[in-house]
């Protein structure tokens, strides 16, 4: 009696740690899972992201009042040393027959992580073509206190015409220490704001 009574209690002891050990391996099996989606939607984004080098936004309405227009592509600089660069090319074309439209430019930082500890100066954004007279640069090294800058504002476009712009980033070699942005990352994208119709 003695003896079936230890087995049963064996048995049962071994059972829990059975349906334990297949607690933990459901758990490790769904964590793995969860961690395969999260990978292959990271890497779905970023081939999307990284997919075309020329982007166009078209402003498709005669009225366009307070609408604001975002570029899908995002200029990047990834686990950066001085001398990296990263350039892409925009067109903003205006598709109405008749209407004018007044536009603005901004470029914003998505993704910022340099620091000013060793100076500015060491992470340009510039932009040149389209409707600049002269190439507009803007110091986004210290991403604390500078997350956006202003490109170009009331620009117009006549009807049916174009403008290219070239935007290019740069982690500028300064010839002084500049071990504080070594390996750091920064991606940004183009913003159109204030898009009007121009009578």
């Amino acid at each position: 009696m003695k003896n079936t009574k230890a087995n049963i209690d064996l048995e049962q002891k071994t059972q829990e740690e059975n349906e334990k050990k297949r607690y933990v391996l459901l758990l490790l099996s769904a964590l793995t899972v969860i961690i395969a989606i999260i990978g292959a939607s990271f890497s779905y984004y970023t081939s999307n992201v990284n997919k075309d080098r020329n982007e166009s936004i078209k402003i498709g309405t005669t009225t366009l009042e307070d609408v604001t227009y975002q570029a899908n592509k995002t200029i990047k600089l990834l686990d950066a040393y001085p001398g990296s660069h990263d350039e892409t090319v925009f067109t903003i074309t205006n598709p109405n027959k008749t209407a004018k439209v007044r536009y603005s430019l901004k470029f914003v930082a998505d993704l910022n992580d340099f620091t000013a500890i060793d100076g500015p100066g060491q992470l340009l954004i510039t932009f040149s073509e389209g409707k600049l007279t002269e190439k507009r640069v803007i110091d986004f090294t210290d991403s604390a206190n500078i997350k956006e800058g202003l490109v170009i504002s009331n620009v117009e476009l006549n009807p049916l015409e174009s403008d290219n712009y070239n935007v290019r980033v740069d982690f500028v070699e300064t010839g002084k220490n500049q071990d504080s942005n070594t390996a750091r990352t920064f991606a940004g994208h183009i913003e159109i704001t204030h898009s009007i119709a121009v009578q």
